[in-house]
């Protein structure tokens, strides 16, 4: 196969590798982003739990409508710190693919930058091996030019 038909297969995985790499890197940006949200909405509620007052001069049906609020609440938060737990899980395993993906880009990378780098020493051999070639010639030309002079010099 062509080194040229090489370089430019492996330019395009490059480039495919690039978008994989570009793509969770939006993904796991977004799932930050949630998480945060997951965290915010967690701390607003812890803080909406403890504003509810208990006092000690408070009708029966108020304590006990306060008691069921913040028994709700106590459930949310929960059911968010789990939500939360799996999502920072699957943030994790999106972050590893992210670091693999990212591997890849770069191997694949470095095996084109040396393949273009070796077509460039070639086609750099290939230069002098003309230039030389040319400089020959125009060497034998101007000898066999001189030579032509001397042996006939009319």
């Amino acid at each position: 196969m062509n080194a040229r038909h090489v370089v430019a297969g492996l330019s395009q995985l490059v480039a495919m590798r690039a978008k994989e790499v570009d793509r969770l890197a939006v993904d796991v940006a977004a799932r930050d982003a949630e998480g945060a949200r997951y965290r915010h909405h967690i701390s607003q509620m812890t803080v909406l739990m403890q504003s509810v007052g208990t006092g000690t001069q408070v009708h029966p049906e108020h304590a006990m409508n306060g008691a069921r609020y913040r028994s709700a609440l106590a459930n949310l938060i929960h059911l968010h710190q789990r939500r939360l737990a799996k999502h920072e899980a699957l943030v994790a395993g999106l972050r590893e693919d992210l670091c693999r993906a990212r591997l890849r880009y770069e191997q694949i990378d470095r095996v084109r930058s040396r393949k273009l780098g070796a077509l460039e020493l070639e086609k750099r051999a290939r230069d002098r091996k003309l230039e030389d070639q040319q400089a020959s010639q125009a060497w034998l030309r101007r000898r066999l030019s001189q030579r032509r002079s001397i042996s006939n010099p009319f």
